[in-house]
């Protein structure tokens, strides 16, 4: 978290994101940002199928801090979205500075098979397409979820005003995406979820994708150390 978002409680922040898309973004403001969100379309490549466009507005609970209730975004009940933010790219090669879709900084999951657009007129460079944000809009609410719908079980966990303070916190990265060779040689992709990597240390879980990989099914060697 940046130091001018400092200022925002990390529970206020992530207690706002249950309810609202937020973005933090300071100075330029015209255009305003724009939410830019559908769903996912299988194909090659995979693409945003029934995008929707909507302003945000300046929140008045903090500077810079933009936004929309996911209420007023017309989404439909109980669904998996795949969104970007749609800022002015001011490191733009062109002499006029273009649009561009960005991932949601403080986004829950992001989904590698779907990258933002190259633009009309291939004014977004390769390394300026960034991976589509996923979130599970239900009953008015926006909730963590995996691209397929998964989700972790949260039962047991502390509330967030009495988490640990960020400056106590160790956090890991741990990609769940998989690929392996498939019987023609080919390379198969797929995304791995959470459910997958807890299956791989956890005996008696059940992965949700891979049921038939090795590690998944016997009780294979990192199983047995952990154990003992």
């Amino acid at each position: 978290m940046t130091a001018p978002m400092a200022a925002v409680r990390a529970t206020e922040l992530l207690k706002l994101k249950t309810t609202h898309f937020v973005l933090w973004r300071p100075g330029i403001t015209h255009p305003v940002p724009r939410l830019v969100i559908g769903t996912f379309q299988s194909g090659n490549p995979p693409t945003l199928a029934n995008p929707q466009f909507f302003d945000l507005v300046e929140l008045a609970s903090q500077s810079d801090l933009w936004g929309i209730p996911a209420k007023e975004c017309q989404l439909a009940n109980d669904t998996v979205y795949h969104y970007w933010f749609e800022v002015i790219n001011s490191h733009s090669v062109h002499h006029e500075p273009s649009p561009l879709l960005c991932t949601d900084p403080t986004a829950w999951t992001v989904d590698w098979r779907i990258l933002s657009p190259f633009g009309q007129n291939g004014e977004v460079r390769d390394s300026d397409r960034y991976p589509a944000g996923v979130v599970l809009y239900r009953n008015e609410q926006l909730e963590l979820c995996d691209p397929g719908k998964e989700q972790i079980d949260w039962d047991g966990d502390p509330p967030l005003d009495q988490l640990p303070k960020n400056n106590q916190l160790i956090i890991y990265e741990l990609p769940t995406r998989w690929a392996r060779q498939n019987i023609e040689g080919g390379i198969e992709i797929d995304v791995g979820t959470f459910r997958d990597v807890i299956a791989l240390v956890e005996p008696t879980a059940r992965p949700a994708n891979f049921t038939d990989i090795q590690a998944h099914s016997t009780q294979c060697h990192f199983r047995q150390e952990r154990r003992n």
